[in-house]
């Protein structure tokens, strides 16, 4: 398993868990799991074990458009950090 997209809604938030690896041929089904909320947005990256280049610009370009990143662990942070 590379990644694996799973969509809940906890108390009117639409979260997006992201476990495994975020590489960039699994970038557009996540774009596109994005792309069908509505409304309030987090990402739960708690079981994301990492990202390839691709992947960090799209979770990047996420929260950019005001999704709230949650569960963010060290690694996945300087990742995100070096790229912003």
């Amino acid at each position: 398993m590379t990644v694996r997209i799973t969509k809940i809604i906890v108390f009117g938030v639409s979260v997006l868990h992201i476990d495994g690896q975020l590489r960039m041929e699994n970038v557009s089904a996540l774009m596109s799991e994005y792309r069908e909320l509505t409304g309030s947005v987090a990402l739960d990256l708690s079981q994301l074990q990492s990202a390839d280049a691709t992947g960090v610009a799209a979770l990047l370009e996420i929260a950019s458009l005001g999704a709230e990143l949650r569960g963010v662990s060290g690694y996945i942070s300087l990742l995100l950090s070096q790229n912003s």
